[in-house]
């Protein structure tokens, strides 16, 4: 093992050793070793070269593949060193983390919730994860072990099922209750901004009006306005506006957006094309369910769309069969039309339509009801005079071009007959 041990302190104090090796050398010193690692020296290799950035995939691929029949007879802690090792490097070897995110649900009472919530970190870096794996390991740790959940384990969790669209009350009441009612828990959060902001978003995008989102809505969020940054400024209008579509925005709500808009006011310079957008939507539906809706905002919404964003379109299989039977109903369409503040997959303007292919990332996880960014989308433009008409993704895909045809002059036929 001596070839492995020098090269793995060439890896590891590569400052030193660049004086004889160069750092493209180093993965092909460590190379002709890989045949006699065993399994603790290759979960050192992995953190060691992860730590190193040390890219080469021709090698991660033979240390994964020397190990991946091995992960039986590992640790869970070890398995999470290897994902921790791959989340660094962003190295997707998918039959590896299958097989290791099996073994962890198996064995998940051996995790403790700060490993928990780092596995589960190191997942969503790589995007891979499904709520396949978070569903349960989160339901039952949660249910045995939530004392010992920090406050930004209980909220990133909370980040993660509104980023996955899982509506569950269950975990989401569990967590929002110790989170109000442990006075070292809530304390924490109010101290934290990011937090508050990630908190919010997450209870608003889920659709969860419960005591916490009011308290920090309304009790929390007012005096941190001028120590919040511009992210968390735009993410927690979006939450309100989100969370408040059937809503007149008035009175002490209407306070509280009129003092994030004129913070936001002061640095839109510095805001990103995300953010922007984001307060683009914002105002839209502001402009229409505000009142009063001050004219400096207005002036506002004018110069983002005077910025005239452009975003790439990402046309899917079903868009582009849609538009072949719209052509065979000899309707005339516009695809990837402007309208507000987004990129409409077709309107018709003759009947004042706008055609929406929604796929299932538009919907709630296991549900046919549109997730809440999808609502507003609708919202948004019935405010702006156009009709929606949703092509559904669990009404399309078990159908042939007959009966899709059928659905779809079904579903315009209400506009046609006007």
């Amino acid at each position: 093992m001596y070839n492995f041990n020098k090269t793995l302190r060439c890896v590891k104090y590569s400052g030193f050793y660049m004086r004889f090796y160069s750092i493209s050398q180093i993965p092909g010193l460590l190379d002709n070793t890989v045949r006699e690692l065993t399994n603790d020296q290759i979960i050192y290799s992995l953190d060691t070269l992860s730590r190193s950035k040390i890219t080469d995939w021709n090698l991660w691929d033979r240390l994964c593949d020397k190990i991946r029949f091995n992960l039986d007879s590992l640790e869970v802690s070890d398995l999470l060193k290897i994902i921790h090792s791959l989340a660094k490097v962003s190295y997707k070897k998918l039959s590896l983390l299958n097989v290791i995110n099996r073994i962890v649900l198996r064995k998940y009472k051996s995790i403790d919730s700060q490993n928990l919530t780092q596995y589960l970190i190191d997942l969503n870096k790589l995007d891979v994860l499904k709520t396949s794996t978070f569903i349960p390991l989160v339901t039952l740790k949660i249910n045995e072990d939530l004392p010992f959940f920090s406050t930004f384990d209980l909220c990133f969790i909370l980040h993660l099922c509104s980023k996955l669209q899982y509506k569950d009350q269950f975990i989401t009441d569990r967590i929002t209750t110790k989170l109000l009612t442990n006075e070292s828990n809530y304390q924490e959060l109010c101290s934290d901004t990011a937090l508050l902001a990630m908190v919010l978003r997450s209870l608003s995008f889920l659709e969860h009006k419960n005591a916490m989102y009011y308290t920090l809505l309304y009790k929390n969020i007012p005096p941190c306005i001028y120590r919040f940054g511009c992210q968390e400024l735009c993410n927690i209008l979006l939450s309100i506006v989100v969370s408040n579509i059937d809503v007149k925005i008035n009175g002490q709500l209407g306070d509280i957006v009129s003092a994030i808009l004129d913070r936001i006011s002061e640095s839109l310079s510095s805001l990103v094309d995300i953010e922007v957008n984001q307060i683009g939507i914002c105002l839209h539906f502001l402009k229409y369910n505000m009142d009063p809706f001050p004219s400096k905002y207005g002036k506002l919404l004018d110069s983002i769309i005077k910025l005239n964003m452009k975003y790439v379109p990402n046309t899917s299989k079903m868009q582009l069969k849609l538009s072949r039977l719209l052509d065979e109903i000899k309707l005339k369409y516009k695809s990837e039309y402007q309208l507000g503040p987004y990129r409409l997959d077709y309107v018709i303007p003759k009947l004042n339509v706008a055609i929406e292919v929604n796929g299932y990332t538009h919907f709630f996880h296991n549900s046919k009801e549109l997730n809440a960014l999808t609502q507003l989308k609708y919202k948004i433009l019935n405010d702006m005079g156009w009709n929606v008409v949703g092509v559904n993704y669990y009404n399309w895909k078990n159908r042939n071009k007959q009966d899709r045809l059928e659905y779809l002059i079904k579903e315009l036929s209400p506009y046609m007959d006007k």
